[in-house]
């Protein structure tokens, strides 16, 4: 099959979101892209058929918050392979228990999953892929999760996203990020757009499932897969 995902078998793209942490910690590109290889042979049973390229969140001078993120492309135009993964890692210091805090428990920060977004772009642009059409897909785990699938909402950027141990999206998040859905529960709840906590004061469960008829109608939620 055309562009059939190279990292499709769960235990495959665990161990490569299990490895990427280590990037954080001084593992090189070229260490990196050895133990990709090594782990694709123990559960393929084969090589990996395609050539790679990396792109970390430690070479962008652009993002704005505390996301750490690499971003892995493999091709192959004989194979017709052509695909990029972005592996958002979870939660690794105070900024990110911080964000913990703020993000996804009070739902005023969406921040990482934005700059998730902005590091694609910036490895898109970084590997000349502007203008063309590789299949895209995000990984995570633990709050790598939650930026995945916000990063989703807001952008629909990815064909499939998979996340293990994971945290949700976060409705309060949601309205701080999308102002699409913000305009939609101000004028569903009548709230002032002037009074930033209006939100709060409504009744969290009727909240929820406006979010999730939101979400439904915006995204295929087929191509979301969680362990």
């Amino acid at each position: 099959m055309v562009n059939q995902e190279l990292l499709k078998k769960d235990e495959l793209w665990l161990r490569i979101t299990e490895l990427e942490y280590k990037m954080k910690h001084g593992m090189s590109k070229e260490a990196f892209e050895k133990e990709v290889r090594r782990i694709y042979i123990e559960e393929m049973g084969e090589e990996l058929p395609a050539d790679m390229k990396i792109y970390t969140s430690s070479e962008s001078s652009e993002l704005k918050s505390d996301y750490d993120g690499t971003v892995l492309y493999f091709e192959n135009e004989e194979k017709n392979i052509s695909q990029l993964y972005v592996i958002s890692q979870g939660s690794n210091d105070s900024g990110d228990w911080l964000y913990n805090a703020i993000g996804l428990f009070q739902g005023k920060d969406a921040s990482q999953a934005e700059d998730a977004l902005n590091l694609l772009d910036e490895a898109e642009v970084q590997f000349g892929l502007k203008g063309k059409q590789p299949v895209k897909i995000a990984l995570g785990h633990s709050l790598a999760n939650n930026n995945n699938l916000t990063a989703q909402v807001l952008e629909q950027e990815f064909n499939q996203i998979y996340g293990v141990n994971g945290a949700q999206i976060n409705v309060y998040q949601l309205y701080t990020a999308d102002t699409d859905f913000r305009q939609k529960v101000n004028q569903n709840f009548n709230l002032l757009r002037t009074d930033k906590n209006a939100i709060y004061t409504l009744p969290p469960d009727k909240l929820e499932q406006f979010a999730v008829e939101y979400i439904e109608e915006k995204i295929d939620t087929s191509s979301i897969h969680q362990l």
